[in-house]
């Protein structure tokens, strides 16, 4: 993926600790003691994209830095993370990328977030997707201590994963162009309006949260009774930002909660399983994912993941396969697919010995199981 390179920034160059092509060079001679991107790429005699590429490259080998519009606080945070563990496992240019993806994030443009132009095709959509999925998945650190960085990719892939619901296809995107185009068409309007009602008498601020608040409970006990839990919390959430003093609006989120988590644990491995289907494996190892972080007694979801990793040949994720396929294992006593693909995985990792008790526990469990006879016939 590539580190997101604000146009304002301001470049800083730095001894050079790795050979540099004859380009790279002269970009780095450019920069000296200080330059805006924006400055840098007018000088530059290649077209953006390849002048942005080159700085990518100079900032990967350490050879340039470059200093954001990022908060002071957050600037500070990203200096205190050198001195701790956290500076070892992610390096500043990746937590900067975090810190900026999350501001970008604010907005409720899904083209953005996605770093896409307004035009891409569906392919182009979903490579993007699935690169930013790849590079912020919170579970590609996993078992590691990241502080509060495991929340804010938690965040972050989040809204990637929201503003790719958005335009994962031709009908999804023309909708949000036109919607983002009404927006614009009507702040005059918006504006107008809103002078006009903050010439009229008001309520007071604190009463007419609480007011609204309320209103938002009723709401969403409307909802509860009806059975639509994913409304239900969201009314029941705002109300208890609105006015923290009354408890039941939390408590009532909290206990609807499991539902909402099952809903869309459920809707995510559904998901997960048209990705498969359709031969998009990358796509559906994140649903997949997602689903069993959702509900972790969905052992189906744990099973895919196991699965996907094998037929991926993902190696390295090899030790979470493990994790996964066990914990299905445990919670799917009678079933003997938790105990194939084990094997399967075991296999993949040269443990042969591993892989025929498994296969054997799978015959033990279904004595007629034809994939676990063939699997071991083999």
């Amino acid at each position: 993926m590539s580190v997101v390179i604000d146009p304002d920034a301001k470049l800083f160059a730095k001894d050079p600790q790795a050979s540099l092509s004859s380009e790279e060079s002269f970009v780095w001679s450019r920069v000296g003691s200080g330059i805006r991107v924006q400055d840098l790429l007018a000088l530059c005699p290649w077209p953006k994209e390849q002048s942005l590429q080159l700085l990518e490259e100079l900032l990967k080998k350490a050879c340039i830095e470059y200093q954001t519009d990022l908060p002071p606080e957050i600037l500070k945070q990203l200096e205190k993370d050198e001195t701790n563990n956290i500076g070892k496992i992610l390096d500043r240019n990746f937590r900067t990328e975090v810190w900026q993806r999350l501001k970008k994030a604010k907005s409720d443009n899904p083209f953005e977030i996605l770093d896409l132009k307004v035009t891409a095709t569906d392919h182009e959509v979903k490579q993007n997707y699935l690169g930013l999925s790849r590079r912020f998945h919170p579970d590609r650190f996993f078992r590691k201590d990241l502080g509060e960085y495991k929340k804010l990719l938690n965040q972050l892939f989040t809204s990637i994963q929201k503003a790719y619901e958005k335009v994962k296809n031709t009908y999804d995107r023309e909708a949000v162009l036109r919607m983002m185009k009404a927006k614009k068409s009507d702040c005059k309007k918006i504006a107008t309006n809103l002078a006009k009602e903050s010439k009229q008498k008001k309520l007071d601020p604190e009463l007419e949260k609480i007011g609204r608040a309320e209103q938002l409970f009723q709401d969403g006990l409307k909802a509860q009774d009806q059975q639509n839990y994913l409304d239900a919390s969201q009314c029941f959430l705002r109300a208890a930002q609105l006015n923290s003093d009354k408890e039941i609006y939390q408590q009532s989120y909290e206990k609807i909660r499991p539902y909402v988590e099952k809903i869309k644990s459920k809707d995510l491995l559904k998901k997960a399983e048209e990705a498969q289907h359709a031969g998009s494996h990358e796509e559906a190892l994140v649903y997949a994912e997602q689903a069993f972080r959702c509900d972790s007694q969905l052992f189906k979801a744990a099973i895919l993941v196991g699965q996907t990793i094998v037929n991926l040949k993902l190696d390295d994720r090899y030790p979470d396969a493990l994790e996964f396929l066990r914990r299905a294992k445990a919670g799917m006593a009678k079933d003997p697919n938790p105990c194939i693909q084990l094997g399967r995985l075991y296999q993949a990792m040269k443990e042969t010995s591993k892989a025929k008790a498994e296969w054997n526990e799978a015959l033990r469990r279904d004595p007629k199981n034809p994939r676990a006879e063939k699997l071991l016939s083999k």
